[in-house]
């Protein structure tokens, strides 16, 4: 069964082994619901945040990553330890 559900999350998104999800983004700032997965121009925020949510879709976890580590997120997946493992883009100026 297919099941569709709006979250607060950006495009790089991962279902969990317990059913919520996992996210990480740089949210859009300025009163604007969302996540992107690109710094721009158009983020208010300079630090991306993991997002975890409970298979409800009700966020549990927000956490700032390191600032400046990285400039693009592509995929996130869960490990088979229960982590999550970022694969990501770092542009060098």
């Amino acid at each position: 069964m297919l099941e569709r559900r709006s979250i607060d999350a950006s495009s790089a998104v991962t279902w969990t082994a317990d059913g919520g999800y996992f996210s990480v983004g740089i949210p859009f700032g300025e009163g604007e619901s969302g996540y992107g997965d690109t710094t721009s121009e158009r983020t208010a925020a300079s630090t991306f945040r993991a997002l975890r949510f409970d298979s409800t879709g009700a966020l549990v976890r927000d956490q700032a990553l390191p600032t400046g580590l990285i400039s693009q997120v592509k995929k996130v997946v869960q490990t088979a330890d229960g982590g999550y493992a970022v694969l990501a883009l770092r542009t060098i100026e």
